[in-house]
């Protein structure tokens, strides 16, 4: 699994704000997780529930292998004008298909309930599937 302070670590390290094997101080990681709970609560406001409770630094993500990257794009650019970082048009649409991606994969899609009108009427009509 994937700790949320690893994805926060690949986040500020694609903005340049840390480099390669460089930790984030207490501060940028404390901003990245308050940035990371949010964009994800965000997201179930959005129709994305990815189905998580806020996370601490050390909790894992409870999501598959390949929804990492989506996340990490994603809140690359939530901090990126908190950390005086303008993205690249690169970086742009890996955030935007990022959040494509995560709504598609984590969409509830509601259960369909017929009008009771519209089912007596079809039952009346001798439409017995109902």
């Amino acid at each position: 699994m994937t700790t949320a302070r690893t994805v926060i670590k690949r986040a500020l390290r694609r903005l340049a704000v840390t480099t390669i094997g460089q930790e984030p101080s207490a501060e940028e990681a404390s901003d990245g997780l308050e940035a990371l709970n949010d964009m994800l609560h965000g997201l179930k406001g959005e129709g994305g529930d990815v189905g998580f409770a806020t996370l601490t630094l050390n909790d894992d993500l409870p999501v598959a292998r390949e929804y990492i990257k989506p996340i990490v794009d994603l809140l690359m650019r939530e901090l990126a004008p908190e950390f005086g970082v303008t993205l690249t048009v690169n970086q742009a649409e890996a955030a935007s298909s990022a959040r494509r991606i995560l709504q598609a994969a984590f969409s509830e899609i509601p259960v369909l309930t017929i009008d009771r009108g519209l089912r007596n009427r079809l039952h009346d009509h001798g439409d017995e599937t109902f």
